[in-house]
């Protein structure tokens, strides 16, 4: 895993426009923890980690897609960007996309909803085009809104 994601890391940096690209097309995203003192390479040290634990999507708020997604927006958040964190962080968050799309269908035979709508929900901010979103928003219920008691 180590070697495909730095694999990517160097083509992003050959090819540095469509990194660059698509990186443009995620959307902020709000993370369980806070990580508004941080900085992007203290979390991208917890990205590492959770990749080397094996912590693809789960569990929820620890895990390496959450922090790549938290890197991408520290690294938005600058007033100079870093265009090779922001490219490394986007091939690894595309890199990913396989293992949430498994984890949401294995959700969805467990008919585990509040996890398919929280791996979808993820989905839709590392890559909002694609086709395993509509394929699940067609199979999904949106969450019931809030009864008032």
């Amino acid at each position: 895993m180590k070697r495909i994601i730095l694999g990517l890391v160097l083509v992003a940096l050959s090819f540095g426009g469509f990194a660059q690209t698509a990186s443009k097309d995620l959307a902020p995203y709000q993370l369980m923890v806070d990580f508004k003192n941080a900085t992007a390479n203290s979390v991208w040290a917890n990205a590492y980690q959770a990749l080397n634990d094996k912590h693809w999507v789960t569990p929820a708020g620890n895990n390496a897609v959450e922090y790549y997604l938290a890197v991408h927006n520290l690294v938005q958040q600058q007033q100079t960007p870093d265009p090779v964190l922001l490219a490394a962080t986007t091939d690894a968050l595309q890199s990913l996309v396989p293992y949430v799309v498994l984890a949401a269908e294995a959700a969805q035979a467990r008919n585990d909803l509040p996890e398919v709508q929280r791996l979808m929900g993820l989905l839709e901010q590392m890559d909002p085009a694609a086709p395993a979103v509509q394929r699940f928003k067609g199979a999904v219920p949106a969450p019931a809104p809030p009864s008032a008691l």
